[in-house]
């Protein structure tokens, strides 16, 4: 009798692949947020500086971004496999975020609802629990 798991469905190369396209969005996302701060946010005072301004800035992202965008494309559409993995593992994300945001709503309602308690977390092994104390103030 054989279980298939997600997991073990793909191969190796796969996984590996999907990492980097992973790795080629978040490049993509870091370069944006760099341009977009120096645009956004440009008398900010940074613990290091590049020279030039915004042009120059999108000079430096401009090659590092179109290689960040080739790797993506070519990995995304070399194999379905890729393509199949790279959503599940994009889904999946997606899934915890929204699920994670709603844990934050639902705990900042009832704080609304009671100011009198304070909430604390505790992190265990595996979770996070979330425990709602009296305020002695």
């Amino acid at each position: 009798m054989t279980h298939d798991c997600l997991p073990h469905q793909f191969h190796l190369e796969a996984l590996v692949e999907v990492e980097m396209m992973l790795f080629a969005c978040s490049h993509c996302l870091f370069l944006y947020s760099f341009i977009a701060l120096r645009v956004q946010r440009p008398n900010v005072e940074r613990p290091f500086q590049l020279p030039g301004g915004v042009q120059t800035a999108v000079c430096y992202c401009l090659l590092p971004f179109c290689f960040a965008v080739s790797a993506l494309l070519t990995n995304l559409y070399s194999s379905w496999e890729n393509t199949v993995a790279f959503v599940v593992v994009l889904s999946i994300g997606a899934i915890g975020h929204c699920i994670g945001s709603l844990m934050r709503w639902r705990i900042e309602r009832a704080k609304e609802r009671s100011p009198d308690l304070t909430y604390t977390t505790r992190n265990g092994p595996s979770t996070t629990e979330y425990i709602a104390r009296i305020d002695p103030g």
